[in-house]
């Protein structure tokens, strides 16, 4: 798993392969498992919530904030949803995760549901669609 050449390759607009993004989503999901709830954080720190899928405009925050591990970031959920690039979004987000750990805080309470609907199960399932959908493609 080259986790730099990942991140290159998600930065100019490119998917994973379906076997690496499914190793990528497994090497994270250890990492959290270890991972302690509560987390420290180090200081200075950006605080990012609402990305909603809009690709371009992480890109402009990273350019304008700092890329990870010279910024640490906590991304607050609202990964997915209404932009056209929530696979890039969120792989983006895991592989910052995998590759540099700390400096880069993903709170998946809140991750990959919709707004103002009730039930996690439900939201989680339908968040998904638009990752599934660009994946296929």
């Amino acid at each position: 798993m080259d986790l730099d050449l990942w991140i290159v390759k998600v930065k100019e607009g490119q998917h994973l392969a379906e076997h690496e993004l499914q190793s990528l989503c497994e090497y994270v999901k250890e990492i959290l498992i270890e991972e302690s709830n509560v987390q420290p954080v180090n200081s200075p720190v950006t605080v990012c919530g609402d990305i909603h899928g809009q690709f371009h405009d992480l890109m402009k925050l990273f350019a304008t904030g700092g890329h990870v591990p010279e910024t640490n970031y906590i991304f607050m959920g609202d990964f997915v949803d209404r932009g056209f690039n929530s696979l890039e979004v969120f792989t983006i987000l895991l592989l910052l995760k995998a590759r540099y750990g700390i400096e880069c805080l993903l709170d998946l309470a809140d991750a990959i549901k919709f707004e103002h609907v009730g039930d996690l199960s439900t939201d989680a399932f339908f968040a998904l669609f638009p990752c599934c959908d660009q994946l296929n493609e």
